[in-house]
């Protein structure tokens, strides 16, 4: 059976008090969203993700994800 995973970020950051949304704060030379999509990625050979992203941050998150492991599960 296949396996999906919506995993959502799409927060804007106003907590953390920055411009950048934290999903895209650096963390340890990645941003915090590379990581999560990796480590899912890695999970699950048969999962494919749908990733939710604030209004405007899509072609930030559509180049993160090309950055990742796999794209084409994303």
């Amino acid at each position: 059976m296949k396996k999906f995973a919506v995993i959502v970020a799409g927060g804007s950051g106003l907590r953390m008090g920055t411009s950048v949304p934290k999903q895209f704060l650096d963390l340890r030379g990645r941003p915090v969203l590379w990581h999560t999509l990796s480590a899912f990625l890695a999970a699950f050979s048969d999962l494919s993700i749908i990733l939710v992203l604030p209004e405007g941050q899509e072609e930030t998150g559509l180049q993160l994800v090309r950055s990742t492991s796999d794209p084409d599960r994303i």
